[in-house]
């Protein structure tokens, strides 16, 4: 009857001119209608149609009735899809049990429905609910007078899902025993290229990884990998899915640091999307960048650079060519970003900054969480940047900007706004606004102590970076108290870092160094001075064993350490600790004398015998001289500097 209607807005129009309760004709082009709209991907507008459509069957035909059952079914499935999931499933529920009363447990329009509602559960992270009512149907699907296999396939699919979300939300072993369970029954019941299959894979190997799995990991992608090659005719092959099955093993490599494993399988992925599809396609590009990220992690920026800066080239052509240009201007934006940050990695920080200012330049027309992405990230590069040149005010209003727009995108737990209020609290050391730092690093350490409180149960690594937030911000808070010459205060405040450090670090690791190194000097300064010698006996190891003898850090280290034995009257281990370190490979630190070391000590003889192995001339070259009377214990630029860059990791 009305076969030509194209849209909702037509419906409304034409039903307020017919009678809904005996017009069948009527109420069948609607569902045409909703169904058309349905295959259009306009689940929203098909929903707001049976929205309205519903209550008029219902009171005409009642509850019970085939037709109302049917759009009922309908309308759950529409508004599931449309992103509805609680309106779905108050829609869904009772319809279980009405059709399981009229029409049978195993009639397919009940099973229909029982999977609506078991997918709804799913979307709600009603996972122990959404597992039951998968289970319940795989067992109904067994009786039915003639199984239907596919079905039950697809059901035990999903069942190996339910364990992934398990993972995903922190029970990683519950997780995986789920989804080896349901994985081997697929295994048994499908050919092993079957897609319902193989789409498992890599959510299985992920969820190896994180269990420290690795081999088990490799080998599930290795087998996908090779499935997908069997099927595709080959490495050279242009199919998709085989891409997809290269990608997920360079992924897992690049995660694993072996580097030249990944880049070797991000250049074939390269190498195949650019002959199926073009070189500007967005699947050859983020290829592309894949390959670029590879190489800036194995140490080659120049390489990265080059890669990126032909990605670039790419997506300025393609907003060029486009029609609707703004989501080709956000990965260029995006692309932009990047290659900033991989600018200031080999210190090209005027390009850097000419790239950032052009992405902040054009944000108008993205979606504003984008734009607010972006403008956070640029921000964010633009005050590390202009802190390296000193521009302190600048570099402070650009971190503020970027904790602004951060702090409008995510919920103030969020692990990145934390590590936003690091580098802001850097900025107001570098400007001596300590008592700043306080007020942002103390309300900020409460957050974070909230979720480690509330994610107890969550995937170690997660914890662990959460505690090494926690760490960083009571880092700079405990520097707002030493600047200000409050060591009694920065001392317990260094000793947490320390405790929460060692929980998720070697104690050798090098960011163990600055609180070490900090806390060294607030014991020196309270003249607390064995306390504060161990401190700077194991910076220097930790140095030694992270730079080198010999490294500027590993140097001033010494330094620090040999004033304060001649601080303490220690002379003779003081000239012993200058010989030993000068025949490891390190200079000869040279004092120069205050008085009070008395004359003919071991130190006088010790620099005669070295004179006499070593010529006078490469003395020289590698002598460095300490004055120990005007040694200045204040934290210096270079520490702060890598606490930031830390943090932002």
């Amino acid at each position: 009857m009305f076969d030509d209607i194209e849209n909702e807005e037509e419906w409304y129009r034409l039903w307020k001119a017919h009678d809904l309760t005996s017009d069948a004709d009527f109420i069948a082009s609607t569902r045409a209608l909703a169904f058309k709209l349905e295959d259009d991907g306009g689940w929203q507008q098909a929903a707001a149609i049976y929205t309205h459509l519903l209550p008029v069957v219902h009171s005409a035909c009642g509850e019970e009735d085939l037709s109302s059952m049917g759009i009922q079914y309908d309308l759950a499935r529409f508004l599931n899809k449309a992103g509805k999931h609680d309106e779905a499933e108050a829609l869904a529920d009772p319809l279980v049990d009405l059709r399981e009363r009229i029409m049978g447990p195993t009639h397919q329009a009940t099973l229909n429905v029982r999977e609506v509602l078991a997918t709804c559960y799913v979307r709600t992270g009603k996972l122990e609910e959404a597992e039951a009512a998968y289970t319940l149907l795989l067992s109904l699907y067994t009786h039915q007078a003639e199984p239907d296999e596919a079905s039950q396939c697809r059901i035990i699919g999903n069942l190996s899902y339910v364990g992934k979300l398990y993972a995903d939300r922190g029970a990683v072993e519950s997780g995986y025993q789920t989804m080896i369970r349901y994985v081997g029954e697929l295994r048994a019941r499908v050919d092993r290229g079957d897609v319902t299959l193989t789409m498992l894979y890599p959510y299985l190997a992920d969820i190896c990884s994180r269990l420290g799995k690795y081999a088990e990991a490799e080998e599930t992608l290795r087998e996908l990998l090779i499935i997908e090659i069997e099927q595709g005719g080959g490495w050279g092959t242009n199919r998709n899915q085989t891409c997809f099955a290269i990608s997920e093993m360079g992924k897992f490599y690049a995660n694993r640091k072996r580097y030249p494993e990944a880049l070797a399988h991000w250049k074939k992925t390269e190498t195949a999307r650019t002959e199926q599809l073009d070189p500007d396609h967005t699947l050859t590009l983020m290829a592309k960048s894949h390959v670029a990220g590879t190489l800036a992690q194995q140490g080659d920026i120049s390489a990265a650079i080059s890669v990126v800066e032909l990605i670039k080239k790419s997506k300025i052509r393609n907003v060029e060519s486009a029609v609707n240009k703004a989501e080709f201007v956000k990965e260029l934006l995006e692309t932009y970003s990047y290659l900033a940050n991989l600018y200031v990695e080999v210190g090209r920080l005027s390009d850097a900054n000419h790239l950032l200012q052009e992405i902040l330049l054009n944000l108008d027309g993205q979606e504003p969480q984008t734009a607010l992405r972006l403008e956070s990230d640029c921000c964010w590069s633009l005050g590390m940047i202009l802190s390296h040149q000193n521009r302190l005010e600048d570099a402070r209003a650009y971190r503020s900007r970027a904790l602004s727009c951060y702090e409008q995108l995510f919920d103030p737990q969020q692990m990145m706004i934390n590590a936003y209020k690091v580098g802001l609290s850097c900025s107001l050391i570098d400007l001596e606004r300590y008592e700043e730092v306080e007020a942002l690093t103390k309300s900020s350490v409460g957050n974070v102590e909230a979720l480690i409180k509330a994610t107890a149960e969550v995937e170690e690594t997660l914890r662990d970076d959460a505690y090494d937030m926690v760490a960083s911000l009571v880092l700079m808070l405990a520097y707002s108290h030493y600047y200000r010459l409050n060591y009694a205060d920065a001392v317990p405040l260094l000793n947490r870092v320390l405790d929460m450090k060692e929980k998720t670090l070697k104690q050798s690791n090098s960011e163990m160094l600055n609180p070490l190194r900090v806390l060294g000097r607030c014991k020196m300064n309270l003249k607390e001075y064995s306390v504060a010698e161990a401190l700077f006996r194991r910076v220097v190891a930790g140095c030694e064993a992270e730079w080198g003898v010999g490294a500027e850090r590993t140097d001033k280290s010494m330094e620090e350490l040999l004033v304060l034995l001649y601080e303490q009257e220690k002379y003779v281990e003081f000239d012993k600790l200058i010989k030993a370190y000068y025949t490891k490979g390190g200079p000869w630190f040279e004092v120069i004398d205050d008085g009070r070391k008395p004359q003919g000590t071991s130190g006088d003889r010790l620099q005669v015998d070295v004179k006499e192995r070593e010529a006078e001339e490469a003395m020289a070259r590698r002598r460095r001289q300490v004055d120990v009377d005007s040694h200045d214990f204040g934290l210096d630029k270079t520490d702060l500097a890598r606490v930031f860059r830390l943090s932002k990791q």
